[in-house]
């Protein structure tokens, strides 16, 4: 549903059509409106805009009936209000309207920002006319944009008092109050109301996008405001420009004014039933009136509201005050013709500067006679006196007269009565969850009937949160939302969005359910206490009805279950468990303070008081001893420690607690844990070991019902005992290294020579202080290497030795803070050195060159503190090889272009691509690569501008080949210079060459074959690369240089054609396919012939088309045609007819000679453009499911493109066959 704020009285809205309006001069000049009659004073309502003749400011009235000018046309603009709504009044009229205090309309909320002219400081504007100060630039850029200072306003003096000081600041970048918001990358706008998000309906509606006309802002977060249920439509946030419900008042001390509000119920009909004892039209509005507060809070103890019309007292039943659809009051007395509701501690209280509606509501009287029809009934506040305050003075307007109704009578009104409200539990547990609390039926009669309001009330001495997710039921549906119980008491399902409908001669059961959260020794008993706190509703009349009781001419009294205390709650309970996180597993040999469990105890109803507890242990081995045994109750220790518990499940350690151990009722745990220490006589590695909590004899006691309780027996999880010492091994992901997958070239920096492995005990976490590794035994590592180092995860442990030993040696490493490695865990250390540029070894057998020392890992254990250094023995870790330099294989890519036709004039066609590899030793910077094109001498010059690409950008120079003579044999060699191209160890680029097409006139071949190929021999032994490796340093050439393989071969790409123009040729969209019916001309295949587009516009000839045609089953009676058509089938669109088969030989392929297509003269086709050919056969021979398939192969298409004949290329043949099922 959309939450609409209303405003003004009668059908006033305002128009959301922004118009321009013409501030002529000073403040407030708009262009005039037509006159009005001359001496005649219109009937303004609140919220309506004037003018007076000559006059430049434009007014609104407020709901008092005051007048408000509009500063500016800025300010008139932020409530988007239209120029056409403006009356104008004679000037004599002027007078019937007081001055508004403040006298001006301000800014509409969250459009711009204000600061006084005198002083810096920056306020944003709130709803109420109110102004709140920001402290920080950071906000305003938040909520109103980088450009926050051009919506600042200074104001003047003599306005800011328009504005109401906020009582805090706005210190946070949240959208406030009266802001239009959207965040960033979404498309909701919302209305920020309340501190909530209401989305703005409407938009779309309205013919606006974005904000829908309405000044907003993009924020980049809505600061945790939570979106309403609710909308708000798009008018609603131009309502009350004049924001009287926060203005500031004249009066002061206390004081209130009163007036009648603009939203008095207006005249209307209210129903009477004509049937005795039945309940009439209930909860009526009659009158509504405005309470105004001046500079303190009001308190209003008494008012007074004085029947008129023609009707009698007795005509009413009930009457009430509410605020909106909260219940105030109840009437104290009501005598000649005056009604009257009196609290001397107050009826209400307005706030300072605030104004509350209250309205008068009442039932009309049941009785044995019902109120006739054409009644008149009114209420007004006629006099001063009448209202009564705590202080201060009353003013206003007097009398406050509101709209009479009329009573007519009718004979089907529809009622509610309720009955079965009896049944409810007797007893309910502490901490039941979804339990029944009371049921009762509710019944209609003549019309569909909506329950649309329950309170009930609490009766008894639980407390307010002992009973908690309150829910009405309606057969089995919730109604309206959860509730919880108010410190009244009390609990209010308002159902006007989600009512109880109850048809007219059908019943409901309603349920009330709840969660019970506490209340152990107590009760309750839930109730309808007054005629008001339900309330139904006539969708027929659409009237409010009272509700009866038991019957519907039943008058209504007090609804209980009984006259008792109603529903007991249960004593408390204890319930003890094991929590989920108690310990599991391993735990350490000579450990202190070793968590063995985690018990939970959990306290229902009520608390609890535990007094003592007993803990027993059980173990594998010969009667382990714990030491030290203590409880921590939610990490504090409760009792005193045990020095000593045997683990034979029979000697208890025994704890008392006085008043330390009490478990809060409700859903708080405690925790209470079993510590000890395992450094006790006979506990060895590979024992087991648990403790359990012995069951109690009256060891527990509820605190508020004093019941004797006793605790369960628990046990915890079998724990094994671990040694914690450390261990160390070779990693496995990390291989030997060989001379296919070398460990680094000479000269290489930071090379991985070896990794290992560091894992920590099962039983608990160490903390490791140092890593002691060793050289080889024969090789020292002076010989290949140096700065030495380790790492985990990239990140260096200790120190670097820079100069290492020629002989034997230990090398030790020392982390700046000890490495803890949690209990069973693993730690990976990788080790490196710089490979020196006279690495001994280069090339030679692989070896491991570095081991870990004996008992490498110095460590302590966390829990223990105890040594856990590892116990291992000398041991090699990776082989190590090391090359000389790295090798470079250079091979056609298995995804080369194929051979293709290029058209002349293209430009940047690929000629083939070619993949450099580098292997595992080191990186490889290519400076200098030649490429080479096979093809004649008269043709070189039609390919020009060859470019490499990586990546598929260009990569260097454009080349032309060079002019004469071949460079190599049959190859022309382009030579790229200057590359800066790196071919990282174990990977490979690909590098495609491409190259612009001499067009026709300037010499291009038609019909010139290229080869592009890296030739391994380019001339003079020379090599067709340029490279080095990155970290050797050596030239990559001879047999570190291989082209194509290890045995040096060139290596080409596919064959590529140039001609004027190409060919290509598809089957027809519609060519059949699939079913087929015999027939003497069948079309039986259809193909498009499409020339391309290209620089000279050159036409190609299709000069002979044949046709690869396969069968199954077809058997030949007798010669058959096959005609073959261009564009349609016509005797003048015949391309070539043939006899296909004969009575002796089978249909085949089809043989069309040249000089018999098109009587040899060919068919020519346009530059793009295309042509259709229609193949039309006899197929009378096809018998039934036998097939034929149509296809075109390699070379059945012949074509001319005016230069070169007889082609028989085209590419993209073979075409995917096409079969006809008979």
């Amino acid at each position: 549903m959309s939450d609409v704020l209303k405003f003004g009285k009668k059908l006033f809205t305002f128009s959301v059509v922004a118009v321009t309006i013409v501030w002529s001069m000073g403040l407030a000049a708009l262009v005039p409106a037509a006159a009005y009659a001359v001496d005649t004073c219109p009937e303004l309502e609140a919220g309506e805009l004037f003018k007076v003749p000559n006059g430049s400011a434009v007014y609104m009235l407020t709901s008092d009936l005051d007048a408000m000018y509009f500063p500016s046309e800025e300010i008139f603009k932020s409530w988007n209000l239209s120029f056409t709504n403006v009356t104008q009044i004679p000037n004599s009229c002027f007078d019937n309207y007081e001055q508004a205090n403040p006298a001006g309309v301000n800014y509409r909320p969250g459009t711009y920002l204000l600061k006084r002219v005198e002083s810096p400081s920056i306020y944003v504007v709130l709803p109420g006319n109110q102004r709140q100060k920001v402290t920080e630039p950071a906000v305003l850029e938040a909520l109103y944009g980088s450009n926050w200072g051009t919506l600042v306003r200074d104001v003047p003096s003599y306005y800011w008092s328009n504005y109401v000081a906020a009582a805090t600041d706005l210190t946070t970048a949240v959208p406030h109050d009266g802001m239009v918001v959207r965040k960033t990358g979404e498309t909701k706008v919302y209305y920020v109301k309340g501190s909530t998000l209401y989305e703005v309906t409407g938009l779309q509606a309205a013919g606006m996008t974005d904000f829908g006309g309405v000044k907003g802002y993009e924020v980049a977060s809505l600061g945790g405001l939570t979106v309403a249920a609710t909308t708000v439509t798009l008018n609603s946030i131009y309502e009350d420009p004049t924001q009287v419900s926060n203005m500031s008042s004249v009066v002061s001390g206390g004081d209130v004014t009163v007036s009648l509000a603009a939203n008095t119920p207006a005249a209307a009909d209210v129903l009477t039933d004509s049937t005795a004892n039945e309940y009439p039209q209930g909860n009526i509005g009659f009158t509504s009136v405005n309470f105004k507060a001046g500079s303190e809070a009001a308190v209003v103890k008494t008012v007074k509201f004085t029947r008129t019309g023609i009707a009698n007292d007795a005509d009413l039943g009930s009457l009430y005050l509410y605020e909106g659809t909260t219940k105030l009051a109840e009437y104290n007395s009501f005598n000649d013709k005056v009604v009257t509701f009196t609290n001397n501690s107050g009826l209400f209280t307005v706030a300072a500067g605030q104004t509350k509606t209250i309205t008068l509501r009442g039932d009309l009287a049941r009785g044995s006679t019902s109120v006739s029809g054409g009644k008149k009934i009114g209420f007004d506040i006629v006099s001063v006196d009448h209202v009564a305050l705590n202080g201060g003075t009353v003013s206003g307007t007097f009398p406050a007269t509101g709209n009479q109704m009329t009573t007519v009578a009718v004979a089907d009104l529809g009622h509610v009565y309720v009955d079965g409200y009896t049944t409810f539990p007797a007893t309910v547990k502490a901490d039941e969850a979804n339990k029944e609390l009371w049921r009762m039926t509710m019944h209609a009669d003549s019309q569909d009937m909506e329950v649309r309001y329950v309170k009930l009330t609490m009766v008894g001495t639980i407390d307010t949160d002992d009973v908690t997710n309150l829910r009405l039921e309606s057969n089995g549906v919730q109604v309206g939302t959860t509730m919880g119980l108010s410190s009244e008491k009390t609990v209010v399902f308002d159902l006007a969005n989600s009512a109880i409908k109850i048809p007219a001669g059908q019943s409901r059961v309603v349920v009330l359910r709840g969660d019970m959260a506490g209340g152990s020794g107590r009760s309750m008993k839930w109730s309808i206490q007054r005629i008001s706190d339900i309330v139904s509703y006539d969708t027929e009349y659409n009237v409010t009805v009272s509700v009866a009781k038991d019957a519907l001419t039943t008058a209504f009294s007090l609804i209980e279950p009984e006259t008792g205390d109603g529903t007991n709650v249960s004593a408390g309970t204890l319930t003890v468990g094991l929590a989920s996180e108690s310990p599991t597993g391993n735990i350490p040999d000579a450990g202190t303070n070793v968590e063995f469990a985690n018990f939970t105890f959990e306290a229902a109803g009520e608390a609890v008081k535990v007094d003592n507890l007993s803990v027993t242990c059980n173990g594998t081995g010969s009667n382990e001893v714990l030491a030290n045994v203590k409880l921590l109750l939610n990490g504090t220790q409760v009792g005193t420690t045990d020095t000593s518990l045997t683990c034979n499940n029979s000697q208890t350690a025994d704890y008392t607690f006085g008043n330390t151990f009490v478990v809060p009722a409700g859903t708080t745990v405690s925790n209470l844990k079993v510590v000890a220490d395992t450094t006790g006589a006979n506990i060895a590695s590979g024992d087991n070991l648990s403790v359990s909590l012995v069951v109690g004899t009256a060891n527990a006691q509820g605190q508020t019902t004093m019941t004797t309780l006793a605790t369960t027996a628990e046990t915890g999880r079998t724990l094994a005992v671990k040694s914690g010492t450390v261990s160390v091994a070779e990693n496995s992901s990390f291989s030997d290294k060989t001379a296919t997958n070398p460990t680094g070239t000479v000269n290489a920096k930071e090379a991985q020579i070896a990794s290992f492995t560091i894992t920590a005990g099962s039983a608990e976490a160490a903390d490791v202080t140092q890593i002691t590794l060793a050289d080889n035994a024969t090789t020292g590592m002076a010989s290949n290497y140096q700065n030495l180092k380790i790492k985990h995860d990239g990140v260096q442990i200790g120190s670097t030795v820079s100069s290492l030993n020629s002989s034997a040696s230990t090398y030790t490493f020392t982390p700046s803070t000890a490495i803890r490695i949690a209990a069973g865990q693993q730690y990976v250390v990788d080790v490196y050195a710089d490979i020196k540029s006279s690495a001994a070894d280069a090339g030679e057998v692989a070896y491991a060159p570095i081991r870990y020392a004996a008992n490498a890992i110095t460590a302590t254990g966390v829990l223990t503190n105890a040594s856990a250094n590892s116990s291992n023995s000398v041991t090699d870790l990776q082989n190590h090889y090391i090359s000389a330099n790295g090798n470079l294989t250079v091979t056609v890519d298995g995804n080369t272009a194929p051979a293709l036709q290029l058209v002349l004039g293209s430009t940047q066609q690929e000629l083939g691509t070619f993949k450099l590899e580098a292997d595992a030793a080191e990186d490889i910077n290519v400076t200098d690569l030649v490429v080479s094109v096979s093809t004649t001498a008269t043709q070189q010059g039609t390919l020009k501008n060859l470019t490499l690409y990586k990546d598929g950008v260009a990569f260097g120079p454009a080349v032309n080949l060079p002019i004469g003579a071949a460079s190599t044999g049959t190859y022309w060699n382009a030579t790229f210079s200057g590359l800066d191209l790196t071919i990282p160890r174990g990977k490979n680029v690909l590098l495609t060459v491409k190259a612009d097409v001499t067009t026709f006139d300037l010499g291009g071949t038609s019909g010139g074959s290229y080869y592009t190929a890296m030739v391994y021999n380019i001339g003079s032994a020379l090599e067709p690369v340029t490279s080095v490796g990155k970290s050797s340093g050596a030239s990559i050439t001879g047999a570190s240089l291989d082209i194509g393989a290890a045995t040096d071969a060139n290596i080409v790409a596919n064959e590529m054609m140039t001609y004027r123009t190409k060919l290509s040729v598809a089957f027809a969209n519609d060519t059949p396919s699939g079913s087929a019916t015999g027939g003497t001309d069948s079309i039986v295949a259809k193909f498009v012939v499409s020339n391309s587009t290209n620089v000279g516009s050159y036409s190609a000839t299709l000069e002979n088309f044949n046709l690869a045609i396969g069968n199954t089953g077809v058997s030949a009676t007798a010669a058959r045609t096959l005609d073959v058509y261009k564009t349609s089938v016509s005797t003048a669109n015949l391309l070539a007819t043939t006899n296909w088969g004969t009575a002796h030989m089978n249909i085949g392929d089809t043989s069309i000679a040249e000089a018999s297509f098109n009587s040899g003269n060919g068919v020519s086709i346009s530059a793009g453009g295309s042509l259709t050919l229609i193949v039309q056969l006899d197929t009378n021979d096809a018998g039934n499911d036998d097939k034929l398939s149509f296809n075109l192969a390699a070379n059945d298409v012949e074509w001319s493109d005016g230069s070169a004949t007889s082609i028989t290329e085209v590419d993209g043949l073979p075409l995917t066959a096409k079969t006809l099922t008979f």
